[in-house]
Formats: structure tokens, C-alpha cells, sequence
């Protein structure tokens, strides 16, 4: 058991991501390999990273407002949303897609962090 152990260490524990999540997830991939035709269809071409980011938020705003399923696949919206984060986490460990993301806004501009409640002048 120890020799396991040795051989594992200072690698990715896997183990700590629910498997639910991963369920889910492939669930939502798994549609879109029906509707795009084939695997890795979000590599091919010019993906606009704020596209893809706007499709994670529509589909987090259904969530919210408490839709729990999308229309077209009937799978969660949280598994689209999350497929949708590991398609732009994808291409930007490969320097894929089209980082289109407006100039970044200094958050030190709204005095402390602006997700912080309290009182911001």
C-alpha cells in the first residue's frame, strides 16, 4: 500500500472531482457530439471565447431562474454550463480559439473588491 502511495504522490487527485459532475458533463458533451457530428468540434475553427462564455451564462441564468434542464437535450443546465467551461479551459491550454475578451476592468477601481458586500465609493 505504501508503494502506491509513494507512486501517486505530487499527481492530480482525480478522485476529488464528484463524479456526478463528470456524469453529467459527458452528458452534455455527448449532445453535442449528435448536433456538431464529432468529438472536439469547439477546436476546429475561431471559437470566440466570449460566445462560448455567453452560452455558459445563458445557461447558468436558466439554472437561476429555475430551469433545470435545456429544452434541446433535456440535460441539466449546470452540466452545459460546465461542459462549456472545460471546452474554454481547452482551448486556452492549447492557444486555441479567439481570446476576444474586452480589455480587463482594474478592480481596484471600485476601491476593495466589488463582490464584497458593504458599501463602495
Amino acid at each position: 500500500m505504501t508503494e502506491v502511495f509513494k507512486q501517486s504522490k505530487g499527481k492530480r487527485q482525480l478522485s476529488t472531482i464528484p463524479v456526478v459532475a463528470l456524469v453529467e458533463t459527458a452528458k452534455a458533451f455527448e449532445f453535442g457530439l449528435t448536433k456538431y457530428s464529432y468529438k472536439l468540434s469547439w477546436r476546429d475553427g475561431d471559437l470566440s471565447h466570449v460566445e462560448l462564455l455567453d452560452a455558459v451564462r445563458r445557461h447558468i441564468l436558466k439554472y437561476l431562474s429555475g430551469e433545470e434542464c435545456a429544452a434541446d437535450s433535456k440535460v441539466s443546465h449546470l452540466a452545459h454550463a460546465s461542459a462549456g467551461l472545460a471546452m474554454l479551459m481547452d482551448l486556452k491550454a492549447l492557444g486555441l480559439g479567439r481570446d476576444d475578451r474586452p480589455a480587463a476592468c482594474p478592480l481596484d477601481m471600485y476601491g476593495s473588491n466589488p463582490w464584497d458586500e458593504g458599501e463602495h465609493e
